[in-house]
């Protein structure tokens, strides 16, 4: 696995690799099986969203963060058009409002900035 939690079978591949066993759950979210990742729930299967969300940040993304799909589609996993966000707080900010795509990305940064800043000022 890279730094980012990726396996690397799938990190050479520009799409996932289409022999990993797949599946999509009743919210509509697309797990792979990834047995061996740290976000994989107890039956082997990774949410592709938080892992293309890894690619995204260049990290692992942590449990507390919330991945949102900017274009409001649950299968478009492409890296453009997801977001990590701090919290469920930010996450239901952006549903409430209604928001467009520009005006989603600018109050994630925002968000982002302000958690940046809190934790800054508690660490000294």
């Amino acid at each position: 696995m890279n730094r980012a939690g990726i396996p690397q079978k799938l990190v050479n591949t520009p799409r996932l690799n289409r022999n990993v066993p797949r599946f999509h759950e009743e919210r509509g979210y697309l797990f792979i099986s990834i047995p061996e990742h740290q976000l994989a729930n107890a039956c082997g299967y990774v949410p592709v969203h938080r892992l293309m969300a890894c690619v995204t940040v260049r990290r692992a993304v942590q449990p507390w963060e919330v991945v949102h799909h900017i274009n409001g589609d649950k299968l478009d996993n492409r890296p453009i058009n997801l977001m990590v966000l701090p919290g469920h707080d930010a996450h239901l900010q952006i549903h409430r409002a209604g928001w467009t795509e520009t005006q989603t990305k600018i109050a994630a940064i925002k968000a982002r900035d302000k958690i940046q800043k809190d934790r800054r000022i508690k660490n000294g």
